[in-house]
């Protein structure tokens, strides 16, 4: 059982920043600092927007080798070291994540035997994030992403 990484969410003012250096880099001068062409007209892009759910993040990974484990963004939730009683609810439902599991493996033809699922999500609802109107709400998962990992690091995972 290995923690599975789950990328960083950006801000929309990191992304707007990140196109502004790459559009504008120029080259860099004598002394290596690069050199920016702010006059340029900037690009029209197109962006969806995503609902901000204030919680914390999750996921419940599977294989055929080591037992359904839940997981925080950085390590791996138990029971005695849960995230905000997010393995406890693992724990509850695991029935259900398993099945969940299983199926997507089936669908998609993913050997479970050399290969992790990992369905991340936010957390959220009461006691996790306070201040937020879905404190006011009971706990519950949104599942926002399912991640494929092999179990051969060389192989590159992927995103379902």
């Amino acid at each position: 059982m290995n923690h599975i990484s789950y990328p960083s969410t950006e801000q929309f003012a990191t992304l707007i920043g990140n196109i502004n250096r790459t559009y504008n880099f120029e080259g860099l001068d004598e002394n290596g600092k690069a050199i920016y062409d702010t006059s340029k007209p900037k690009p029209v892009l197109d962006f969806v927007g995503t609902v901000k759910l204030h919680g914390t993040n999750a996921g419940v990974c599977d294989n055929d080798v080591a037992d359904l484990w839940a997981q925080s963004r950085s390590n791996i939730s138990t029971p005695q070291n849960d995230n905000y009683g997010f393995a406890f609810f693992v724990e509850s439902k695991k029935e259900a994540f398993v099945k969940l599991i299983k199926q997507i493996a089936e669908d998609l033809s993913i050997d479970l035997t050399t290969h992790t699922i990992s369905v991340f999500g936010e957390w959220c609802g009461a006691s996790i994030q306070g201040g937020v109107g879905l404190c006011k709400l009971p706990k519950q998962f949104f599942i926002i992403g399912i991640k494929v990992s092999s179990f051969d690091e060389a192989i590159p995972a992927y995103w379902i």
